[in-house]
């Protein structure tokens, strides 16, 4: 076995790799509130996880873990605020391009939400998991 070789190998991976990371973080940050695009933006998110899971990317994990948690709390805090007045103001949403929660949207949040859970085991990284949870 030449040590070298190893060497090598993990000079052309790692950048590889790196904007691997690069590219799922810049797609899911670019789709987070785009109710057209939003199976895509769950698809992304769970090639994403399993990249993680693939690589054993720990680091990566939590980041993105972190980045599905913010997301999702944005569209919850931002998603479907009611403007204040009168009573017959209609919802307004602080979010652009968001349409407002529909079966589909909190189906696809919970599966990707199942995905990231799965994940977390894999990676033993149990507290990521309780937070999803």
């Amino acid at each position: 076995v030449d040590p070298h070789k190893n060497q090598r190998d993990s000079a052309h991976l790692l950048p590889s790799i790196k904007f691997l990371w690069e590219t799922y973080r810049a797609v899911l940050d670019i789709l987070k509130s785009n109710s057209k695009l939003e199976h895509v933006y769950h698809a992304a998110a769970v090639g994403a996880l399993k990249f993680c899971r693939v690589y054993r990317r720990r680091t990566e994990f939590r980041r993105l873990c972190d980045m599905l948690r913010i997301h999702l709390g944005n569209l919850q805090k931002y998603g479907n605020v009611l403007s204040t007045g009168d009573d017959n103001a209609k919802p307004s949403n602080k979010v652009r391009g968001w349409e407002g929660w529909t079966t589909d949207s909190i189906e696809l949040h919970l599966q990707t939400r199942f995905a990231q859970l799965e994940t977390a085991s894999v990676l033993h990284l149990y507290t990521e998991g309780f937070r999803t949870v």
